[in-house]
């Protein structure tokens, strides 16, 4: 996705996760286990500050910022605000160190944060209002949101262990929506042709998304799985997904 695109998501998510903030901060996030909205809450809004920071430092490496005295909806949202107006006078291809190894350009933190925080406002969604009324992730987002945990997130995290076989992944509301993963000489390679694997997961884009960061199970309504349930089960387990 192009930038401008992203960024127009990152408002768009951080619109609907703060929604979600008004009352009990202290209810359970059944998708993250053993956290709370105030746990969601104090986790992403301390990553936005640190894409914040990381912006403003341009090559330089900066901390994980320490927990804030208040945790809250405001708080938050100071957060987004912040973060989006980093995003908004910068260049893309401005430098910005980041923690993954990547390019250090902004345009790292731009595809990241959108990520993290359609993810997580899935996450505070569901808990929220409870199993099933979250609003699923957008298609093209959800498409660029695999592409980005195959592509980076998922070889910085890949011990080389053997896959077993390969998975082919298939969005069924995208024709573009198609991957091929397997695993080689301690490699995890990615391909985007349209193959049969050893086991194949269908479903939209956003249940593969949320199955693949593990939010959801592989026996969720709207997956199907066929061939070898062994390599597709083994998945997360080699890609290591947090």
């Amino acid at each position: 996705m192009h930038p401008d695109d992203l960024l127009e998501a990152l408002r768009r998510e951080s619109a609907a996760l703060s929604e979600t903030l008004d009352g009990d901060l202290g209810i359970p996030v059944p998708s993250c286990p053993d956290w709370t909205l105030e746990t969601l809450v104090n986790h992403i809004g301390r990553v936005h500050r640190w894409a914040t920071a990381a912006i403003a430092a341009k090559g330089a490496a900066v901390p994980f910022p320490g927990r804030p005295e208040r945790i809250d909806r405001a708080w938050f949202d100071e957060g987004t605000t912040a973060l989006i107006s980093a995003i908004e006078e910068a260049e893309a291809d401005d430098e910005a160190w980041n923690f993954m190894g990547e390019p250090p350009q902004v345009r790292f933190w731009i595809r990241r944060q959108t990520h993290e925080t359609s993810i997580h406002r899935w996450d505070a969604e569901n808990a929220r209002h409870g199993d099933g009324s979250a609003q699923p992730i957008e298609t093209e987002l959800a498409l660029d949101g695999i592409d980005e945990l195959l592509d980076v997130v998922g070889p910085r995290n890949y011990g080389g262990d053997d896959l077993g076989g390969t998975l082919h992944l298939h969005a069924t509301d995208s024709p573009h929506g198609e991957w091929l993963i397997r695993t080689l000489d301690g490699e995890l390679l990615v391909g985007h042709d349209h193959q049969k694997g050893d086991a194949a997961v269908r479903g939209t884009a956003s249940d593969l998304l949320l199955w693949i960061w593990g939010r959801t199970p592989l026996d969720a309504d709207g997956l199907e799985l066929f061939g070898d349930h062994g390599v597709a089960e083994r998945f997360r387990e080699v890609l290591k997904a947090p």
